[in-house]
């Protein structure tokens, strides 16, 4: 407890030892959830509310052989929850369960390259602004770095290409009243068939993304 004790400040921390954890989104108007289900196991945390609405936390754990460091905030200062929270899992592979995590995007993100073995890196940056994303949204923005454990079998080259290296990004900027979809290829390179590929650009698509079925 700090400051006058007409209007002291309190602080409580405290630690999460063995824990687990995933996001699995607000709920929207249609009853569901549109998070990244993602599980996080073995997770050791400090949590602390520092006033003022808000808690900060700072986590480490795994999700199979994959290390995972989180950190965050939730602010509920203007009445409404704002989390702002940033997710780094290394040699993460991509199986079943990263695959699901992307739900209704896992076709036209994952699928459309069909990727196997594993990421050097994915990061996750989950924030929301009830302007653009309602009282029922929020956005799960993903980049996958990639450093040649990768593989790739693209729907419109169905051909194997190895040793990928690059980043892969899901991003989705605010439109005003709403968000579209950005996905960006950033020198990505592999090589297969006797062909080396290299692709560098993105594709937006002006979907509104807090109006989802």
């Amino acid at each position: 407890v700090k400051g006058p004790l007409s209007r002291p400040a309190v602080e409580v921390a405290g630690d999460v030892t063995e824990g687990r954890a995933m996001f699995e989104g607000y709920v929207r108007d249609d009853g569901r959830r549109h998070g990244f289900p993602w599980e996080v196991t073995g997770m050791s945390a400090r949590v602390t509310y520092t006033g003022g609405r808000r808690v900060e936390f700072e986590a480490d754990g795994v999700h199979g052989a994959a290390r995972v460091h989180a950190r965050g905030s939730l602010d509920y200062t203007t009445g409404d929850e704002q989390p702002e929270v940033s997710l780094t899992a290394t040699d993460v592979p991509f199986d079943a369960a990263l695959r699901a995590a992307f739900q209704d995007r896992a076709e036209r993100v994952f699928d459309r390259w069909n990727p196997s073995c594993t990421a050097a890196k994915i990061e996750l940056r989950i924030l929301r602004d009830p302007h653009a994303d309602g009282p029922f949204g929020e956005v799960t923005e993903v980049t996958i770095s990639l450093d040649g454990r990768a593989s790739l079998t693209p729907r419109l080259l169905p051909v194997p290409f190895g040793g990928v290296r690059g980043k892969i990004q899901v991003l989705y900027p605010s439109r005003g009243d709403h968000r579209a979809e950005r996905v960006k290829l950033l020198d990505l390179r592999a090589s297969g068939g006797g062909v080396d590929l290299h692709v560098d650009g993105r594709v937006d698509t002006d979907r509104r993304v807090a109006d989802d079925d």
